[in-house]
């Protein structure tokens, strides 16, 4: 893969869990590196990974590093990164013996999203009073495939933060704060939950709440941007008019948004267990699984 090197010396020093901007390498830019996710870093002889150790977020003027080892790394240390440009190694043509730049494989992948049960609202939690801020007993925690969690109530209860917690398609924990919803007007939640462990308000809430599925389905694989997506497939025909959500960038938070992207039927397509989802998708990682998620 295109890997362009980057020395960075540390004006200060960096915790645990703390962010430093970054140049870019002379003559590159945020486009140069859109969606490369596996760069790596030396420091002091020591090796370390994207996102295993670190997280790399590209911004218009800058690059964004989140550092996650197990130490804090002191006040001027060298940098040793090595950013990934997205895809593999730049297309070589065989008869011409030329190695074209700036050009790689971006294959296609047919996703199966499977067909999706109809959103069920007391999937999760059945309708119950919540007076204190103890977590709500799950009534079945395994959803049919990755899909965001709805928070209902009959009063209003925006006062309150709801935080689920829970395992993503790969067994990684996740977390999400979903703020209370009104009265009739569900909260909607954004990331992809596969299983939920726990969901706890965050004070005493008013009426009664009854948690359950969405619509917004979880990806297998980081979706770059939505222009990756070529074709929305439903029943085996091409439909237009889905919503479709490209995997967070930014560093994991409580309140960010799924770490490889959802899709969202278009309104006419009710899910019901009977309409088969697939996107076709063009993805030059198509390994990457996203950034591992925000768990507390």
């Amino acid at each position: 893969m295109p890997y362009v090197p980057l020395n960075v010396v540390l004006d200060r020093m960096l915790p645990v869990n703390g962010t430093v901007n970054l140049p870019y390498p002379n003559g590159r830019n945020e486009g140069y590196f859109f969606s490369g996710f596996n760069h790596t870093m030396s420091i002091d002889g020591a090796f370390f990974r994207c996102p295993r150790d670190f997280i790399i977020s590209t911004q218009p003027d800058r690059i964004v590093m989140t550092w996650r080892g197990e130490f804090a790394i002191p006040s001027g240390a060298i940098l040793n990164i090595q950013l990934e440009a997205p895809g593999g190694d730049f297309h070589f043509d065989q008869r011409t013996g030329v190695t074209v730049q700036c050009m790689v494989s971006a294959p296609l992948f047919l996703v199966n999203l499977s067909a999706p049960l109809a959103m069920q609202e007391e999937f999760f939690v059945t309708k119950v009073a919540s007076p204190a801020t103890k977590a709500f007993r799950i009534n079945q925690n395994n959803s049919d495939c990755p899909r965001n969690i709805l928070v209902h109530s009959d009063q209003d209860n925006e006062h309150c933060t709801f935080t689920i917690e829970g395992e993503d398609l790969y067994g990684r924990g996740m977390l999400e704060r979903v703020s209370g919803p009104s009265e009739g007007n569900p909260s909607v939640g954004n990331k992809a939950f596969h299983k939920i462990h726990r969901i706890t308000p965050s004070h005493p809430c008013n009426g009664n709440i009854w948690i359950g599925t969405g619509d917004k389905l979880g990806l297998p694989t980081f979706l770059p941007s939505p222009g990756y997506l070529i074709r929305e497939i439903i029943n085996g025909l091409a439909v237009t008019g889905g919503m479709i959500v490209s995997g967070e960038t930014r560093p994991p938070s409580a309140t960010t948004g799924d770490c490889r992207g959802t899709y969202t039927p278009p309104e006419d397509i009710i899910l019901n267990g009977k309409h088969s989802v697939h996107l076709l998708l063009s993805l030059p990682n198509p390994g990457n699984i996203g950034f591992p998620d925000y768990t507390g």
